[in-house]
């Protein structure tokens, strides 16, 4: 077993080439190299996406939040989102080529991947990842909470227009 804080102490760890250690540490780097750069992007993406909103909270005031001002608001919003996901379009790489039985496209079907997921809600995974499930956990509260305002404090949809 490999267990290491970061990438910079694993790849600092000494191993003896051509060996069964060898090829998990390698695993373990990538991973742990991967998982850096993809929390770093995602971090990146949201707080770019929060700082063209608040940037927006300008002419919507300036324009008296209007019709007009929301409507230039989310135009603005879905050009950033379409600039900026081109590049990610572009650079990534694929999925798998082949097809599957349940229309997935990636070669994993849509009963298979929901099946995969259920497999990873097991309190050995929990106790394995607990960073990320009180991540989402505390997603799941979030959003609820922005999705559903009036909901807390007695107003109704109504109320908001």
């Amino acid at each position: 077993m490999i267990s290491a804080i970061s990438a910079a102490e694993l790849a600092d760890t000494p191993i003896s080439p051509n060996t069964d250690t060898a090829h998990a540490h390698y695993h373990a780097l990538l991973s742990i190299t991967t998982s850096r750069i993809s929390s770093i992007a995602t971090a990146l993406g949201f707080l770019s996406g929060v700082s063209v909103l608040a940037l927006l909270i300008i002419p919507v005031t300036l324009m008296g939040g209007t019709t007009s001002s929301l409507r230039l608001a989310v135009g603005v919003s879905a050009i950033w989102w379409a600039v900026f996901t081109i590049p990610a379009w572009r650079g990534l790489p694929g999925g798998s080529k082949t097809k599957s039985s349940d229309h997935g496209g990636n070669g994993i079907g849509l009963s298979q991947g929901w099946k995969r997921v259920g497999g990873m809600i097991k309190p050995s995974e929990i106790r394995q990842l607990p960073n990320l499930f009180t991540f989402l956990l505390a997603w799941i509260f979030l959003s609820d909470g922005m999705s559903f305002p009036g909901q807390f404090n007695g107003l109704k949809a109504d109320d908001y227009r």
